[in-house]
């Protein structure tokens, strides 16, 4: 099967996602329609439902019952009403204009369901997502943390385009995933910004990062962070975030990692990384967020000024003349370490 595939206000994102565009039934009959071309991703056999299957809804940490039924040859999953209460609570006037058959309706949300286990749903709401993706400041201090494969994890985020990390956070309640990460070393010199990607996990309890405090079972929450651009030394000096319209921002090196960046300072921070790097930061359609959730390997989309690697192999870079004549600030950060050949 080829994703995405769209049957009516059904849309199948992956074989775990599942997007439901919401109507009347849904805020006012407990339930939605299942068409048959989506009755796969509730594990509904060719040969139908002979009874009702007991099916799990996971809303943060609610826990709500429905069932999936037939009745003749359609299919239909129906909820209780708490959480009919739920919905009408979040979407109050969307829930009274189609119960009073209201013409002009504000666009419902649409619901979002991801398979955990066979019966078993965690979903959300757009609205949730929608809510407007922001920028955060992650911190790497030496002296507190060893990064023992920071070459590796430059290579890897530079050449194959992504380097997976769990990374402290201290906005645990407001952070979500396709948010923007922003990474700065602190501590000792160089300072700076070394890093950029996008979250891609809600956040998560572990333990604590520092070894002795762990030993206490002391955790911390994380999110885990694809990075696509990093560096070993800073991309963005101490220096220069203390200057002109970024050094008007006064929290560019917090004590605490994951906090949030003012949009205004977020945007000159992005623009100044696209003139570095060549680079400019696309965030990531909602539909891409919902492939982040669920698969965790998602490419941050740039647009680049140059063509891109032709071959790469034996660590070494091929790339067109007028590649290298646009080279970007990627492959300026392998120049000293692989043979450049045109």
């Amino acid at each position: 099967m080829r994703y995405p595939l769209k049957i009516y206000s059904w849309e199948l994102i992956s074989e775990n996602i599942a997007i439901k565009q919401m109507d009347k039934s849904c805020f006012v009959n407990h339930g939605t329609g299942i068409p048959k071309g989506i009755k796969s991703y509730f594990d509904i056999p060719n040969s139908g439902l002979t009874i009702n299957r007991q099916i799990s809804l996971k809303l943060d940490e609610n826990i709500y019952k429905a069932y999936l039924r037939q009745i003749n040859n359609r299919f239909q999953l129906i909820w209780y009403s708490d959480f009919k209460n739920q919905i009408k609570t979040l979407f109050p006037e969307i829930y009274n204009a189609f119960k009073h058959n209201k013409i002009n309706i504000k666009k419902p949300p649409r619901l979002i369901f991801e398979q955990l286990e066979p019966n078993a749903y965690s979903i959300s709401f757009e609205d949730q997502i929608d809510a407007g993706l922001k920028s955060f400041l992650f911190t790497w201090n030496p002296t507190k943390w060893k990064w023992t494969d920071l070459p590796q994890a430059v290579t890897e985020a530079n050449g194959e385009g992504e380097y997976f990390h769990q990374w402290a956070c201290k906005s645990y309640k407001s952070i979500k995933e396709g948010d923007r990460a922003i990474l700065i070393r602190l501590g000792v010199p160089p300072k700076g910004i070394i890093g950029a990607g996008l979250v891609i996990s809600k956040p998560f309890k572990n333990l604590h990062y520092n070894s002795e405090r762990a030993e206490r079972g002391d955790q911390v929450y994380y999110v885990k962070i694809r990075f696509d651009l990093l560096d070993d030394k800073p991309i963005i000096t101490e220096e220069e975030l203390r200057s002109n319209g970024l050094g008007e921002h006064n929290n560019w090196f917090p004590e605490s990692s994951g906090i949030a960046i003012p949009e205004s300072f977020a945007n000159l921070l992005e623009n100044r990384l696209n003139e570095i790097t060549g680079d400019r930061f696309i965030p990531p359609t909602q539909d891409e967020i919902l492939q982040l959730r669920n698969e965790g390997t998602i490419r941050t989309r740039t647009v680049r000024h140059t063509n891109e690697i032709l071959l790469r192999e034996h660590n070494v870079l091929i790339i067109t003349a007028q590649a290298a004549k646009y080279a970007t600030y990627h492959f300026k950060i392998f120049m000293e370490k692989l043979e450049l050949i045109i």
